[in-house]
């Protein structure tokens, strides 16, 4: 039910049943669920999230290509706003359209498709570095739930000293899903290429390429008392 509750809020396009199974799991090689401001919870999230699915697919595998501005999340305010169980709400509307995006790529394909994630770092900070837990915590969430999500994931835009960062957002992962990560500075054009197949052109233009920066979430600073603002339904009261 509360998947199905989850989509509803989140977005628009293929329906759940409220068991919390698309209407179409098993037969649609089709997905046409997106973002959209539906509630003033998916607004906020339009507006402050880090993440998004890039509309088109990725030409050589086939799968969803998922961009996240780690670096430039307001993750501060997930804390001071008590927003951080209402952002792991819309981050598992992402995570599940995802993962219905490639599993009806998968179907068209005849083979396991999975999704490519570009992590951006690139404006990371003292303030991010002491919320640091939070954006570790997100990405433990995330593997948890999701664990055979994702193929790949490269890290790009990382400032000097970012391995030290990164050892320690890593620590929960295990060897496995460490190997599907790379990181990369700022010059990650031939990089990208080479460990995820992706050119830069498909990525959104704030990055370089031709892609609008309106497919992932704008990634703008939380006001102060914004938190107070947002009315939590009956239905998502109870933590993840």
């Amino acid at each position: 039910i509360r998947m199905y509750k989850i989509m509803q809020h989140h977005g628009c396009g293929d329906e759940y049943c409220k068991d919390g199974s698309p209407t179409n799991l098993v037969t649609s090689k089709d997905w046409r669920w997106e973002r959209c401001p539906v509630s003033y919870e998916a607004e906020l999230t339009m507006r402050h999230a880090f993440f998004g699915r890039l509309k088109r697919l990725d030409p050589t595998e086939g799968g969803p290509i998922l961009i996240w501005r780690v670096g430039t999340a307001d993750v501060k305010s997930l804390v001071t706003e008590n927003l951080l169980q209402a952002f792991k709400r819309a981050l598992v509307s992402h995570l599940e359209d995802t993962l219905q995006c490639a599993r009806a790529a998968s179907l068209r394909q005849r083979r396991m498709v999975q999704a490519k994630v570009i992590l951006d770092v690139h404006g990371m900070g003292a303030t991010f570095l002491r919320y640091a837990w939070v954006v570790k915590s997100l990405l433990a969430f995330s593997v948890a739930y999701y664990p055979e999500i994702m193929l790949c994931a490269t890290v790009i835009r990382a400032p000097w000293g970012f391995a030290t960062i990164w050892s320690a957002l890593a620590a929960f992962m295990d060897e496995r899903m460490k190997r599907k990560f790379r990181v990369l500075g700022h010059d990650f054009e031939a990089g990208l290429k080479d460990h995820a197949g992706i050119d830069i052109a498909l990525l959104p233009r704030f990055l370089g390429g031709s892609a609008s920066d309106d497919e992932i979430c704008a990634c703008e600073p939380v006001p102060p008392g914004t938190g107070a603002t947002l009315d939590t339904p009956d239905w998502a009261r109870a933590d993840f």
